[in-house]
């Protein structure tokens, strides 16, 4: 009887805890490419985007101090940069915490008290106590979650440097148009 109670509950309660699982981790659908394309005699390559790497300062190549002075403004003083900055520095303190969610909770306090009456000496007692505490990652939820925080991360960051280089392409185009006109002026107070 006792053996049937058992395996009753056993069968009721699996479908319960299997429900719980988070799922597989996620692997990338294999596609099947061609080995080589036509292009690839001319000399092609298959793209490798990092979009999360510095491209560093290319327009110092022009050697122009007004344009990396006007680029340095730009980086220092745009609110864009700014908000962005702000974000990767949010997500990559998500992923601090999470990763600290998963490291045990320890935690200490004490007390001590002196008492004394009107003509006995005085006593004193002392107590501690400490307890640990840790959530045991049975179905992948933290480690999950450290893996989502981690990928925002890697998103704020190639945010971040879009948005910089956009700023500074920006600036130097409208800096050269601006030489341009100028130089076009001159030649033109030149001829009258």
């Amino acid at each position: 009887m006792l053996k049937n109670k058992l395996c009753l509950a056993l069968c009721c309660a699996l479908p319960i805890f299997s429900g719980c699982t988070v799922g597989p981790n996620y692997k990338k659908p294999e596609i099947s490419m061609p080995v080589t394309y036509k292009e690839a005699a001319q000399g092609w390559k298959v793209a490798q985007p990092q979009d999360q790497q510095s491209r560093g300062a290319w327009w110092e190549i022009y050697q122009d101090p007004i344009l990396n002075n006007l680029q340095q403004q730009v980086v220092v003083s745009n609110q864009n940069v700014a908000q962005y900055v702000a974000k990767y520095e949010q997500a990559a303190a998500l992923v601090s915490q999470a990763k600290a969610e998963r490291a045990p909770t320890v935690s200490a306090t004490g007390s001590g008290t002196r008492s004394a009456q009107s003509q006995a000496k005085p006593s004193n007692s002392y107590s501690a106590e400490a307890s640990v505490s840790w959530e045991l990652d049975l179905w992948g939820k933290n480690r999950a979650r450290v893996e989502a925080r981690i990928g925002k991360v890697n998103a704020q960051k190639a945010e971040l440097e879009q948005t910089r280089q956009l700023l500074a392409s920006s600036v130097a185009r409208l800096y050269w148009e601006w030489q341009t006109q100028a130089a076009a002026g001159e030649l033109l107070a030149q001829i009258k």
